[in-house]
């Protein structure tokens, strides 16, 4: 299982990255959603919409029944005063040792296969770079 102590660290995370991908695989309800290969929804939709920060007017473009949509800002770290832990203790994708990034390559093979692609294609129509989050 993954440990939890406070500060978080990077052994923490990567504790929780290795106890979720087997959770993933042993029960496909596991409750982390972040687990789940976006592939695993991208795959069965005739249209789909990167979320980033122009997906309300990226959902406006899809259909003239939504030309009107407005979309509020929430769960987003942004949103509080106080940043997430993540943010305060310094956790990102550096932590990942490894070991751990070879078994998430694995998991999501499929999102690096058919998904990445569509996103960076998307990101070049709006002139982003490949690598940029948003």
């Amino acid at each position: 299982g993954a440990s939890e102590v406070w500060p978080y660290t990077c052994e923490m995370f990567n504790d929780w990255v290795l106890a979720a991908i087997k959770m993933s695989r042993e029960d496909p309800y596991f409750p982390d959603c972040h687990m789940i290969p976006q592939w695993c929804y991208a795959s069965m939709v005739d249209y789909w919409v990167p979320h980033g920060r122009h997906l309300e007017s990226d959902l406006r473009q899809l259909h003239p029944n939504m030309a009107n949509l407005s979309m509020h800002v929430e769960n987003s770290e942004g949103m509080s005063d106080t940043p997430g832990p993540c943010v305060r203790f310094n956790i990102t994708t550096d932590c990942i040792n490894s070991t751990n990034m070879e078994l998430l390559r694995e998991h999501f093979a499929d999102d690096f296969a058919y998904v990445q692609p569509f996103v960076d294609q998307s990101k070049a129509k709006k002139g982003q770079a490949a690598g940029d989050p948003t």
